[in-house]
This record gives structure tokens, C-alpha cells and sequence, in this order.
């Protein structure tokens, strides 16, 4: 019987700037630590990707355990030093934020597909493996994606909002504009 090809799990990584991995052939029975910090070229790429002004530093560690046959368990943390640009007044933002990780992830074959009622208190998804590999990259990628603050707001800063009265100001309201318009064509004999 011909052996399946092994795959690298570049495919599940692919549009993901981290392309961190760990090989779950290589790792002892009782698991592996992993601690990394992303390069210049990494977070650059984070940063583009996650629409940030950049990304100073991130820091993983997280430990990989093996508790059963086709069942890896990932817990750790994700720590990153980012600027985003504020909201309100478009400044730079700097930020640490701090969440963090957790996935059970099994190979594709041996995920029990749901059936009957679904547990929505379960906080861990179980995600597939990247042939036989953890794709480390891609579950920081969406964990810190998750944790940031979509709409970040320089402390102190406020919206004063726009003057969108029918007689303000600039007197171009798309309403007051209508209704001058109506107003207009009202006047004109028929004819």
C-alpha cells in the first residue's frame, strides 16, 4: 500500500502572515513549549494584515500537550506591542494587549462531526490539523485579530459630530437640497 504523501501545511497557511509551525511527529509523548517572537518581516506583515499603523513587538508562549491519541491541546499567551490610529483624532495609538490562547486541534479524520444539541458554553473549538502539523501562525493570527480593539480611542477623545440641520451652515442637507428642489419644480408653470 502506497504511503499518502505528506503534507507541509503550507496550504492552511497560506494568507496568514505567521507561518509558524510545529511538527507533531517530532514532538515528545508529553508535549512541547513553544515561545517565539515574531521578526521585522513578521510584523510588518501582522500589521498590514490587521490594519495597523505596526506591530512593535508580539511574544507566544504556549505549550503544546498531548493528551490522547489524535488530540493536541495548545494554552499560552499572545503579548504584542502595537500602534493603531485612532478613530476620533487619526493620532497614533499605542497598545499591549494581552490574550489568551487556547485550541484542541485533531486531524481532520478524527473530529466528531456535531450531532444533536450543541454545547455554546464549550469555549474551545476543535480545529484541524494542517496535515501533521500545528498551525501556530494561524491560530495567533486569529486570536490576536480577536482581542484588538476594532475601534480604539485615544484617551479624552471625542466626537463632536456634524451639523446635519436642514438650515445649517453650508445648507447642502441631501434633505434640504430635495426639498428645495420640489419646491422648484412646484413653482414652474405647467406647460
Amino acid at each position: 500500500m502506497a504511503k499518502e504523501p505528506r503534507s507541509s501545511g503550507a496550504e492552511d497557511q497560506a494568507g496568514y502572515p505567521l507561518d509558524w509551525m510545529i511538527d507533531v511527529d517530532t514532538m515528545a509523548g508529553h508535549g512541547a513549549d513553544f515561545v517565539r517572537s515574531a521578526t521585522e518581516d513578521e510584523r510588518a506583515a501582522l500589521a498590514a494584515a490587521l490594519g495597523l499603523v505596526s506591530c512593535e513587538k508580539i511574544t507566544v508562549r504556549a505549550h503544546v500537550a498531548r493528551p490522547g491519541d489524535h488530540k493536541y491541546l495548545v494554552t499560552g499567551e499572545i503579548r504584542a506591542d502595537i500602534v493603531q490610529s485612532c478613530v476620533v483624532t487619526l493620532e497614533p495609538l499605542r497598545q499591549t494587549v494581552k490574550t489568551d490562547l487556547e485550541a484542541e486541534l485533531r486531524p481532520a479524520e478524527h473530529i466528531p462531526e456535531a450531532q444533536g444539541a450543541i454545547d455554546l458554553n464549550d469555549d474551545v473549538d476543535v480545529e484541524p490539523l494542517a496535515g501533521h502539523y500545528i498551525p501556530m501562525g494561524r491560530l495567533v493570527f486569529e486570536e490576536l485579530a480577536a482581542a484588538i480593539d476594532p475601534y480604539p480611542r485615544k484617551a479624552g477623545a471625542e466626537f463632536k459630530g456634524i451639523d446635519t440641520a436642514p438650515d445649517g451652515p453650508s445648507g447642502s442637507n441631501p434633505f434640504a437640497v430635495l426639498a428645495r428642489l420640489k419646491e422648484k419644480k412646484q413653482d414652474k408653470p405647467d406647460g
